[in-house]
């Protein structure tokens, strides 16, 4: 019986587990990344060519300094506001982490990322929600969510808490 205890207390989790998700993480945020350019571009878009008059090439309209201004604008914030929500709860995510475990604040995390994913794509996808400002609550659901690097810290402390030294 002795050593049937012993076999599982000394049984640890494999890094090998966490590896995959953490590529498939990486590049889910890559690829989040690139939509919401486009989308706050789309955007500025029709709202300049809802100002101008029917007659301008449809080419150029996307390319005006005015339309490029406003959506750099709106990069900027959507940016800015998940960095500094990742900033903010970087300590909080640390004590989840260390105090609840790994697997709940990974949890957390990707679960917030993954609402302003889906944030954006619904954004995308209905016309009532395309504005600058309910765009920019995926930031703000992203934000809470830690971005990437929560997701990337807690991932290497699981992945360093599960291997063994000699790994």
């Amino acid at each position: 019986m002795y050593r049937l205890l012993s076999a599982v207390y000394e049984w640890r989790a494999h890094s090998s587990a966490i590896l995959p998700l953490a590529f498939f993480q990486a590049v889910a945020q890559g690829l989040s990344s690139l939509p919401s350019i486009y989308l706050f571009r789309a955007i500025r878009c029709e709202e300049y060519r809802a100002t101008t008059p029917p007659h301008m090439f449809e080419d150029d309209i996307c390319r005006s300094p005015i339309v490029q201004k406003a959506y750099s604008k709106d990069i900027i914030i959507y940016t800015t506001v998940s960095a500094v929500l990742s900033v903010v709860l970087a300590g909080p995510y640390g004590r989840v982490s260390d105090i609840r475990g790994r697997k709940r604040a990974l949890t957390i995390s990707a679960t917030l990322n993954a609402l302003g994913n889906v944030w954006l794509v619904l954004c995308s996808f209905f016309a009532t929600l395309r504005s600058p400002w309910l765009v920019q609550l995926a930031a703000v659901l992203q934000g809470l969510g830690g971005g990437f690097s929560i997701i990337t810290a807690i991932q290497n402390a699981a992945i360093t808490d599960t291997s063994a030294p000699s790994e």
